[in-house]
């Protein structure tokens, strides 16, 4: 195994009060680590979601309605990838889709779906 890299587990991962994200082992529910999420002391995680493969995660922030991007392929390096800003309202909500290329968020202005690795717009409900 390379030096950082987790070994292959099932892992739960809970939005924490501290601007990150939480992840414990499944299998025994040990505190596996934490990424810290938020840039900034105000922020809050309004809702996350991390692609099937366990690549990239996805947090709205719900302080500057921003919708931030995580490599965690390696978690215990985890990096920012991009800041999504592209909305005008609050974001309650994010998904990614299937192959882990594009996530939608969503709030009171409608919804939209947005590339993970460039921040282009690929469409919008509204």
């Amino acid at each position: 195994m390379q030096k950082g890299l987790l070994p292959k587990m099932v892992l739960l991962l809970f939005a924490s009060q501290n601007r990150g994200v939480t992840y414990f082992n499944a299998s025994n529910l040990e505190l596996a680590g934490q990424i810290e999420i938020l840039p900034h002391p105000d922020g809050r995680i309004r809702d996350f979601c991390v692609a099937s493969n366990m690549a990239r995660l996805v947090a709205v922030d719900s302080t500057d309605n921003k919708a931030i991007v995580w490599d965690i392929a390696n978690l215990t390096d985890a990096k920012e990838v991009l800041q999504y800003s592209d909305y005008e309202g609050d974001i309650i909500a994010c998904d990614v889709n299937s192959d882990g290329l594009r996530a939608a968020i969503a709030g009171i202005r409608g919804i939209r779906i947005f590339s993970m690795s460039t921040g282009e717009n690929c469409l919008q409900f509204a």
